[in-house]
């Protein structure tokens, strides 16, 4: 079941203190009519329309994939509104490698739909750039989010059955990150009481 608090927790909205003591009209001026103010919008849609299907066909979602649909929607939006006056000029990004002792994964998950058939890549490298191994495969029917989640979970794995303890990962997902490094909260599934 989704979690309002939970959602725009992990959006990062409520750090502002007055977000949980405003209403609509409020939010709507401070978060929508801004730049980048398409995420809360984004969000407000969503959420209704998760709302609206558990009202009318009985459906509950999960958070993990109400977020997932939120951050893929505006993604679509972002690219598909931005024109060449507004687009960020290319910046060139380059591999960097680790110093010695320290291996690198790369990971890669995508989806063809969201939810869809999802896949993965990775690549494991030491600090001469050489290619310790690379790893491929397919995750089922599932969102971008898990497949995310799913490589960057398998990546590690390998490393460390390989006997690599200093690793660095990195992933293009912001938001599988960010989850990744948040507390995990009291009501998710893996999470376990304390005491």
């Amino acid at each position: 079941m989704y979690d309002l608090f939970f959602i725009w927790g992990a959006l990062l909205f409520n750090k502002d203190t007055n977000f949980n003591s405003q209403d609509f009209n409020w939010w709507f001026k401070h978060y929508a009519l801004v730049p980048n103010g398409s995420i809360f919008v984004i969000t407000c849609w969503i959420l209704w329309k998760v709302r609206n299907h558990k009202v009318f066909n009985g459906n509950d979602r999960v958070n993990w994939v109400c977020l997932s649909h939120i951050y893929s929607l505006h993604s679509d939006v972002v690219v598909h509104l931005s024109n060449d006056a507004t687009q960020k000029p290319i910046r060139q990004v380059k591999w960097i490698p680790p110093l010695d002792n320290i291996i690198k994964v790369n990971v890669d998950g995508s989806s063809l739909s969201n939810p869809g058939r999802s896949g993965f890549e990775g690549l494991i490298r030491n600090n001469n750039s050489d290619w310790l191994l690379d790893f491929s495969g397919f995750c089922g029917i599932t969102s971008c989010l898990e497949a995310e989640l799913y490589v960057i979970f398998h990546g590690l794995r390998i490393a460390y059955d390989a006997g690599h303890i200093n690793i660095i990962l990195e992933s293009h997902s912001r938001m599988t990150l960010d989850l990744i490094m948040s507390d995990v909260q009291s009501h998710h599934p893996t999470s376990f009481p304390s005491g």
